[in-house]
């Protein structure tokens, strides 16, 4: 979050594209893993023909490349993806009912 608001305080970010994220790579995969490891569970994992989406269109993986933001903003992530993910789970455990597991919108 800090990021973003750097971003939008600083003057020398207007007209730029910067990246803001953990410029570190993971796949869906083990997130998923990660994820199941800090939940304390190994749920199974089921594919719905519905929720593929169609080939060549699922991007698999991603690393933000920060450079612009630490040389305009002087800024870095502060929180590791495990505290960043420990802090997500607290908040969905106490905010459900955001949320409808039942239903799938695509």
């Amino acid at each position: 979050m800090d990021g973003f608001i750097k971003v939008a305080e600083t003057q020398k970010s207007i007209g730029e594209l910067i990246n803001i994220g953990s410029s570190m790579e993971i796949s869906i995969e083990a997130l998923t893993q990660k994820i199941f490891g800090l939940l304390g569970r190994q749920p199974e994992v089921v594919v719905e023909d519905k929720r593929i989406r169609p080939e060549l269109s699922e991007v698999e993986r991603l690393m933000a490349n920060i450079e612009k933001a630490k040389k305009l903003l002087n800024w870095s992530p502060r929180i590791s993806l495990n505290e960043g993910l420990d802090r997500t789970i607290v908040w969905i455990e106490k905010n459900l009912s955001f949320y409808h597991i039942d239903s799938y919108h695509i």
